[in-house]
């Protein structure tokens, strides 16, 4: 299993700010170089986006694409935008955008119930404090705010 850490995440040395989706696929395809036969690509959350677009660089090196509670968007779709389309979900009235720092969030105090809502009170409080606010320029969601 090769797991990748995104370009523009805690450490990698690239500043949020720089990120894009071509840096993201470009990381991962780079991390595939050592494969010889076509990988299955799992991806949570955004992680939907950038699984697809490996896929469609480099089709002859995906067997198979998962897409675990993922986005997929569809051309000048956003990920913020996607995070509002469905009314029921809690997070779209949970999504910031901080065009100051160049990332996108879900709103900390929201963080626990959406993401572990069945979960034990510390274990929502431990994964609230272990996720990152996410680049924003790779989603253009910068856009949305």
């Amino acid at each position: 299993m090769i797991s990748v850490n995104l370009p523009g995440r805690p450490g990698t040395a690239l500043p949020a700010q720089e990120a894009t989706l071509d840096g993201y696929r470009d990381a991962v395809l780079t991390a595939l170089e050592d494969e010889k036969a076509p990988v299955v690509l799992v991806g949570h959350s955004f992680g939907g986006v950038t699984i697809s677009n490996v896929a469609e660089a480099a089709p002859e090196r995906v067997k198979t694409l998962v897409y675990v509670a993922g986005y997929v968007a569809v051309d000048d779709e956003s990920t913020g935008q996607l995070s509002q389309a469905d009314t029921g979900s809690a997070i779209g009235p949970n999504f910031r955008v901080d065009p100051m720092r160049g990332v996108v969030a879900i709103a900390q105090e929201a963080r626990g119930e959406i993401f572990a809502n069945d979960g034990t009170a510390q274990q929502k409080a431990d994964l609230a404090a272990a996720l990152v606010d996410e680049p924003g320029s790779p989603s253009p969601c910068l856009r949305c705010a």
